[in-house]
């Protein structure tokens, strides 16, 4: 009883300590394509699963939905590592950490794709620089981070 008012427990369950005691609707996520990613770094870590792995760790989540591979060059490109440490992270963690919250990574701006886009090592940073339409002054910014 908390304050004169009798509280509800737990159901009972037989499960075992790694089940759920309910089914979740999203199960089936993990096993579909999707972006993995640890909330704490010190630079992107984002993973492009197209097998359905699983990755258990107690401070890694996950991204689903459309475009992954467009998305997923996006987030490891200067630019977007650059908007996200100045505008969303919400400051940082010691001397060079951050945490990438799903929050804030849903507040991200991130262009429709027009074209298909080949991403590559080479140009990942030329070609984003172009989607998001940055000046020359924005780009010397970003690379003098």
């Amino acid at each position: 009883m908390v304050n004169g008012e009798k509280i509800k427990a737990r159901k009972k369950t037989n499960n075992k300590w790694f089940e759920t005691q309910d089914s979740i609707s999203y199960w089936e996520d993990f096993s579909k394509q999707k972006i993995m990613y640890s909330e704490i770094v010190r630079e992107p870590q984002f993973y492009l699963d197209k097998e359905g792995k699983y990755f258990p760790e107690a401070t890694s989540f996950i991204l689903t939905g459309e475009n992954l591979t467009y998305l997923y060059h996006l987030l490891h490109s200067k630019a977007v590592t650059y908007f996200f440490k100045m505008f969303y992270a919400g400051g940082g963690l010691g001397e060079s950490g951050y945490r990438y919250k799903k929050a804030f990574l849903e507040l991200l701006p991130v262009p429709k794709p027009k074209n298909k886009i080949y991403f590559n090592d080479k140009n990942l940073d030329t070609e984003v620089y172009k989607i998001y339409q940055l000046t020359e002054e924005e780009i010397t910014l970003i690379e003098n981070q």
